[in-house]
This record gives structure tokens, sequence and C-alpha cells, in this order.
């Protein structure tokens, strides 16, 4: 009778963990609110709601998705963005709408990193990558880092992250 007791006890907390919903991650550096450290996409969307609504009104290249959709290699991208930041705001729901259009996500590993104003973090993440801008998303092949969009991309953000994928593609080889 005490083990079903301590089986019933144990299923109710693990079902209470699995609906309790995320909390504010917010932190105040320099009088501003701001997300720090990392993070994921759900924790963003949750304390930016706004940025959700940006990726879902954004509509990319149906082309270049489609040449996006036969990625079949493995890359890590590490983003640095600052929840304080216009540029931020704008880019990476855009990332994340390509990702999810052209079904890529599983192939890329994502770190998503949150920087104070002046893109610090506590580790030197960004010191270590010579962050000088944001948001910037780093693309890495085996580790070895294959392109950078910066700020903003040169073409648009489907176009950018398809030439950078090719290019690593290609020097593997």
């Amino acid at each position: 009778m005490i083990h079903f007791k301590i089986i019933n006890i144990a299923i109710f907390f693990f079902f209470i963990s699995c609906v309790t919903p995320l909390l504010s991650r917010k932190e105040v550096h320099n009088n501003i609110e701001i997300l720090y450290g990392s993070i994921s996409l759900e924790q963003l969307y949750f304390d930016y709601p706004k940025w959700k609504n940006i990726e879902s009104q954004y509509q990319p290249d149906n082309s270049v998705i489609h040449q996006l959709k036969k990625i079949d290699e493995n890359y890590k991208v590490i983003v640095f963005l600052g929840t304080w930041c216009s540029d931020s705001k704008h880019e990476v729901p855009l990332f994340y709408k390509v990702l999810k259009n052209a079904k890529i996500n599983n192939k890329l590993d994502i770190q998503l990193w949150a920087v104070d104003q002046e893109k610090h973090l506590n580790n030197n993440l960004p010191q270590e990558n010579e962050i000088e801008l944001i948001p910037t998303f780093i693309f890495y092949k085996n580790d070895h880092e294959i392109g950078r969009i910066i700020e903003t991309p040169d073409n648009s953000m489907e176009q950018d992250i398809l030439n950078i994928l090719i290019k690593g593609k290609n020097e593997s080889k």
C-alpha cells in the first residue's frame, strides 16, 4: 500500500512538472529589463511575444526555401542577440521562420545567447567570437566557422543562410 502511494505521488509531481508554465527570466541590466545568458526560443517568445508575431508575418522566398529543404548535413549555429535591440527583434524571428519553413531545424544545433547592451556575457563568449554588432549568427560545419550573418542579411535571411550552408557543404568536400 505504501508503494502505491509513493508511485501516485511521483506520478502527480511528474505531471505537475510537465504542465508548469514558463516563467519570465528577464533581468535588469543598466536599468533595462532584458533576457541574459543562454536562452531558448520558447523563453524568448514567452518574454517577448511580439517577436513571435514578426515570425508569423514573414513570408520567405519559396524558391530559396525549396533549395534549403535539400540540406542534408548537420551544422551548428550560435546566435548572439539583444532583447533590447531592434535588429535582433526583426532578424531573429525571420531566421526561425526560414528554418521552420525549410524544415531544417533538426539539421542545425542552435545556441541562443542574449547579451547585455555592452554585448557581454559572464562566460566571455561574445569576446571570444569578436561580437561587435547584433544579432550575429555564426554558422559552423565540423567545428569550423563557415560564415556569419551580422546585424542584417546581405540579401534576405533565407538567401544568406543558403549561401553559407552551400559554402560549408563545398568546403567539406
